[in-house]
């Protein structure tokens, strides 16, 4: 096996490991986002989530919930998809290149 045949294989089997890490740890998260909509100059909040083909909106009382939590949460969640994103990106990459390597 060449030196960077090696290489790529290690670094495929870390991204898969990285990707189920970052399953989890969505899996934790709510799955709906913090919406937030300015009407006749009052912020509103709601929860958005898909129920089938349609979308949802349900409002939030900041009264009766901790929005900062929820705005935090919000954001992992997008950095986290967005990461999967680029994770999955580079494993195609390495899935042709090894396929490649394999029969060359």
């Amino acid at each position: 096996m060449s030196v960077i045949r090696s290489v790529i294989q290690d670094e495929y089997e870390r991204n898969l490991r990285m990707q189920r890490a970052y399953h989890q740890e969505l899996s934790g998260l709510p799955k709906v986002a913090l919406v937030r909509k300015r009407i006749h100059g009052r912020e509103y909040y709601y929860w958005a989530y898909r129920e089938g083909n349609r979308v949802l909106n349900l409002y939030v009382s900041p009264k009766e919930h901790d929005l900062d939590a929820f705005k935090k949460q919000d954001e992992r969640r997008r950095q986290l998809k967005a990461l999967l994103r680029n994770l999955k990106a580079e494993q195609r990459e390495m899935e042709r290149f090894l396929r490649i390597s394999a029969h060359g």
